[in-house]
């Protein structure tokens, strides 16, 4: 016989009076009918029957009767859950799954298709066909409280070391764990003022856990203790210049040695969380319980991650601008200015004097059917014939055009100060244009 409620119904009596005026409302579609029972849901989820509350959440969830209210269809959900409801077990894996009323979460999803299909539930197992080694996994929930008083106990830290599960509780001494396979194993429960518990965790077994912890002597409750770790790679191998750094405690921080080796000293008892850092490496975040006057030991291991760098340019040079000092005059800024094949293609010119037509203080002048660079002359305010150069070699026509664009490599203009002396004209000239012709 279902237990009793607080109107005298069984709760039998609760669930099979909503499930009929449920399928009655939905058969008929008579919305006069749905919008008559919502108050009876309630009225049996107080009163403890959980399959109520999860026919209530897919009221609130469709707005049927009430007004449409996906967090409150989550909570609803959430409360029969957690009292092993599967039909509110599968419709809350659905909400994480669609993202309604909570952030969309497909872990937590999956997590509770496996809770409700290990319940019974059909549903639920269909949408794990697809990732069966999700049903070798487990969730188990819990909270930790005072042995003596059952008072919950936040900040406390749950450890189930084999699975590599470390979580703390809340305010209301709540945790979760999650992804636990299947088997024995060993389950560490810390916080300050408490005695270490430690014990055996059986895998699927009990899915709710409540962990009571013991007073432990409070002689020295004032005094800091201290952090001593070693930090690794996967393989065991020792990670020096890892940058420890304990958060919320004014900045402490510390840096592996080549042992990977770390001690933090003088640290306030409680809750700690310390936060692993090195390039090339995935960041990592532990929590722990500092206890007065003791040192807690931590060993910590960081994986490689891939570090996304800015691309290589690579630039392809010629030798001979190369042996010619193109590139060294470049660098050194001399002062002229330079055109290399890539700016020529750029600028496709008709004609090499084109190219001068960027340069300042210099212009081109058309006279005896040559064309030559011209520029300002400084004492004289007249102007004064660049000499030409070709592969080096000073030539007397001073003609711009006689060479095709598409066969030259380079090109420099110099005059006045940023003239190399090594450049000067016999002729007397004012500056050079200088030609490199390209080496096919």
């Amino acid at each position: 016989m279902g237990r009793r409620t607080a109107r005298g119904r069984t709760s039998g009596e609760w669930t099979l009076r909503i499930l009929v005026a449920l399928c009655a409302s939905f058969a008929t579609g008579d919305a006069v009918v749905a919008q008559a029972v919502p108050s009876d849901y309630r009225v049996a989820c107080t009163a403890g029957d959980l399959v109520a509350c999860s026919v209530l959440g897919l009221l609130y969830e469709r707005g049927e009767g009430v007004p449409a209210d996906a967090a409150q269809a989550v909570a609803l959900y959430e409360h029969a859950c957690a009292g092993e409801e599967p039909s509110a077990c599968a419709s809350l894996g659905r909400m994480y799954a669609e993202g309604a009323g909570v952030e969309r979460d497909a872990e937590r999803a999956l997590e509770l298709f496996a809770l409700a299909c290990r319940q019974g539930d059909r549903w639920s197992c269909e949408q794990l066909d697809a990732d069966a080694a999700l049903l070798r996994s487990f969730f188990k929930s819990g909270r930790v409280g005072d042995a003596e008083t059952a008072l919950p106990l936040g900040d406390a830290v749950v450890e189930v070391p084999e699975a590599g599960v470390r979580v703390s509780t809340d305010a209301s001494g709540r945790f979760a764990l999650r992804g636990l396979p299947e088997g024995r194993h060993r389950i560490r429960v810390e916080r300050l003022g408490y005695e270490t518990l430690e014990g055996g965790l059986e895998v699927p077994g009990e899915p709710h856990l409540l962990l009571l912890l013991v007073r432990e002597p409070s002689a020295s409750a004032g005094a800091p203790g201290r952090i001593a770790g070693r930090v690794a790679e996967v393989g065991g191998a020792a990670l020096g210049e890892v940058d420890v750094v304990v958060e919320d405690r004014d900045g402490a921080r510390v840096v592996t040695g080549r042992s990977g080796r770390f001690l933090l000293d003088g640290i306030a008892p409680g809750l700690v969380r310390l936060r692993f850092e090195r390039l090339g490496y995935a960041s990592r975040e532990v929590e722990l319980v500092v206890r007065p006057g003791r040192t807690t030991d931590v060993e910590v291991t960081l994986a490689t991650r891939p570090i996304e760098l800015d691309p290589i340019e690579v630039t392809v040079r010629s030798d001979f601008l190369e042996r010619a000092g193109f590139y060294r005059r470049a660098r050194r800024g001399m002062g002229g200015v330079q055109f290399d094949r890539t700016d020529i293609e750029d600028l496709r010119p008709l004609v090499l004097s084109d190219l001068l037509r960027r340069v300042p203080g210099v212009r081109t002048r058309y006279a005896d059917g040559k064309t030559q660079a011209v520029a300002w002359r400084r004492y004289d305010r007249g102007t004064c014939t660049l000499s030409v150069r070709v592969d080096g070699v000073e030539t007397w026509d001073t003609d711009l055009d006689w060479l095709p664009p598409e066969d030259v490599e380079a090109v420099e203009i110099y005059h006045g100060l940023s003239m190399p002396i090594e450049y000067t004209s016999r002729f007397g000239a004012c500056g050079v244009v200088m030609i490199w012709t390209r080496r096919r």
